[in-house]
């Protein structure tokens, strides 16, 4: 499996790490499965270190999978995400463009202090 799904120490967020490819089919999946924890554990903060992959999907491609594809059932649209990229990695960018026109509160960080710091000042909304 291209990812692993946690809880944090303190259960406040959801992390999750990608060791693997990165692809929408990736994405959606570890999406939805972090929502489903992050449901039953009762948060919708999440954590996503993409530190040791880049996105390689197009612009037309991200565009289109994340306007048309976050409809799933099972993924909370009211989740905080916290995407941490490497500091020389923006290949990740249009993704957070993308998301915030859409509504979605997705916010790109390179130094995983202030990731947590933004997760952690976040009020709940479940």
């Amino acid at each position: 499996m291209p990812y692993t799904i946690f809880p944090s120490e303190d259960n406040q967020y959801i992390i999750i790490n990608i060791t693997g490819e990165l692809n929408w089919e990736v994405a959606l999946n570890y999406t939805v499965e972090s929502h489903k924890l992050g449901k039953q554990l009762a948060t919708d903060k999440f954590l996503v270190d993409l530190t040791s992959v880049q996105n390689t999907e197009s612009v037309l491609d991200n565009y289109s999978n994340i306007r048309e594809g976050m409809h799933h059932p099972d993924i909370n649209l009211h989740a905080c995400v916290a995407l941490l990229a490497s500091p020389d990695d923006h290949s990740h960018d249009f993704v957070e463009t993308v998301s915030r026109n859409t509504g979605y509160d997705l916010t790109i960080f390179r130094d995983k202090d202030k990731a947590i710091q933004h997760l952690v000042a976040v009020k709940e909304i479940l």
